[in-house]
């Protein structure tokens, strides 16, 4: 008996074009992603860490998002079940102790996204009752909040923030018109401008990464499943024109690293239900390549020696990783299990030792994390 589902290696099928579609570039390596059912479950097992790896922080949030304070501490957002934003983070570098949960207040309708300042006080942002963007900013380095205060706007779904090269934050969102709005501060560390719009018909799932040369470059997937771009002009606050990047039939979230080379790789998934992949070719994208696998919306993330990684829930509710065995653009790891039981799409964020550490909401509410044994390597 064979299924098309986690495959022990990464499957390479390159796509290339503007209208290459997925679901037929792979129709003809059906057979080859075919495994055997027996097989799969065996490797599972085997690949399956023991249950002590997995931590439980308790709590009851909803779409946790992690970050890391300036001295490094690791510390993850999350909308509780009472419609305000709370906060769990590590209390010391020497030993892995957490905090209790603590609220942090407001009233959210979205998932909470998280921005570093140019003076490493960290920014929450989501989107209120009244529709409009709020912000909650460290009152200072490491240390307290300040209070809420509304940006204004009317946005859809959960924003996305970047600090730009001069070190301002920008944040992005849907509009109510569909279209892709941009907010910035208007200086590092100082106060936000107006609401700037920039066209497009958009989901309200978005990606946005800064490149090497400190342009942001916002990915977003339109209605008719094709993933588009939008980037900053270069030495400029000018936005150039969007393009499209394909791939036909994109569903779901992408996510977006930059690798060791300062180029941006974007990853989506497909309605093969694999992971596809794209990366940034001097000014262009591209081709498309298949990693294979049944999995949910992805988050990548760059260890710290710049390869690449990416965690998202597989088909049987566990979490699973694929990253590149060494700094090579063009070879990736098979997927591995990583076992506990998955609520939606998984966090991670590096650490001050080196290594990545995953967040997940559970069956249970609460939310759980698992870390790498060593820097870069290992669950």
């Amino acid at each position: 008996m064979k299924r098309r589902g986690l495959s022990l290696q990464a499957i390479v099928v390159v796509c290339a074009g503007v209208g290459c579609d997925p679901a037929e570039a792979i129709e003809a390596r059906e057979e080859a992603d075919a495994v055997d059912v027996e097989e799969v479950d065996a490797w599972a097992d085997e690949a399956r860490p023991a249950t002590s790896a997995w931590v439980s922080l308790g709590g009851k949030v909803n779409e946790p998002a992690a970050a890391t304070y300036q001295d490094g501490r690791l510390t993850v957002f999350g909308r509780g079940t009472d419609g305000a934003v709370w906060q769990i983070w590590q209390t010391s570098l020497v030993e892995e102790g957490w905090s209790g949960w603590v609220s942090l207040g407001g009233a959210v309708t979205s998932g909470v996204t998280v921005a570093p300042e140019k003076d490493g006080r960290l920014v929450v942002l989501a989107r209120g009752l009244d529709g409009a963007l709020w912000a909650l900013e460290q009152a200072a380095v490491n240390g307290p909040w300040g209070a809420w205060r509304s940006l204004g706007g009317q946005i859809v779904g959960t924003p996305v923030a970047e600090r730009n090269q001069d070190g301002r934050v920008s944040v992005l969102a849907r509009g109510l018109d569909g279209g892709l709005w941009h907010v910035r501060q208007t200086a590092p560390n100082g106060s936000w401008g107006a609401w700037q719009p920039l066209g497009g018909i958009v989901t309200p799932e978005l990606a946005v990464g800064q490149d090497r040369d400190g342009r942001l470059a916002v990915f977003v997937r339109g209605p008719d499943g094709l993933l588009r771009t939008i980037r900053q002009e270069a030495g400029s606050d000018q936005w150039t024109d969007w393009s499209s990047l394909g791939p036909g039939g994109a569903v779901g979230k992408p996510a977006v690293a930059r690798d060791k080379a300062g180029r941006l790789v974007v990853f989506v998934r497909a309605r093969d239900a694999a992971l596809w992949t794209i990366r940034q070719e001097g000014e262009r994208f591209g081709p498309w390549v298949s990693l294979g696998a049944d999995v949910g919306d992805p988050v990548a993330i760059a260890n710290f020696d710049g390869r690449l990684e990416v965690l998202a829930r597989g088909r049987d509710g566990a979490l699973w990783d694929i990253r590149q065995p060494k700094y090579n653009p063009n070879r990736w790891t098979g997927w591995e299990q990583l076992g506990g039981a998955v609520i939606g799409t998984p966090t991670a964020a590096l650490g001050w030792d080196g290594r990545v550490a995953a967040f997940v909401r559970g069956p249970d509410g609460a939310l759980w994390t698992i870390a790498q044994d060593s820097p870069g390597c290992c669950w």
